[in-house]
C-alpha cells in the first residue's frame, strides 16, 4: 500500500494566497474501513497542522464523518472554530 504521508522535510507553504484557504474533510467511518478511522483522524490533524500555522484564526475547518447515505454527521462544522488548538481538541473528541 502506498503512504498518505509527506516526505520527511518537505513543507508546504501558501505563499501569495489572496484569501485563506477553506478546508472541507470527508472522513470514511464505513465498518470497511472502521479499524483505520484514528488513522484517517490523525491524518486529519497532521494536514491541518500544516494548512493553520499562517492562517490560525483566519481560515474555516470543516470535518464530516460519512459511514452510507443515511449516516453521516457534521463533526465540525466550519463556523465551530477557527483556532487550530481548538479544532484539533474537537477532532479528537
Amino acid at each position: 500500500s502506498r503512504s498518505t504521508r509527506r516526505p520527511a522535510g518537505q513543507t508546504t507553504q501558501f505563499r501569495g494566497c489572496a484569501s485563506t484557504p477553506d478546508t472541507l474533510f470527508v472522513i470514511d467511518s464505513t465498518s470497511s474501513v472502521r479499524h483505520f478511522f484514528d488513522d484517517h483522524r490523525a491524518y486529519v490533524i497532521e494536514i491541518i497542522g500544516l494548512i493553520l500555522p499562517e492562517f490560525d484564526n483566519e481560515t474555516m475547518i470543516g470535518v464530516i464523518e460519512y459511514s452510507s447515505p443515511l449516516r453521516r454527521r457534521v463533526k465540525l462544522p466550519f463556523t465551530a472554530h477557527k483556532n487550530r488548538r481548538k479544532i484539533i481538541e474537537a477532532i479528537q473528541n
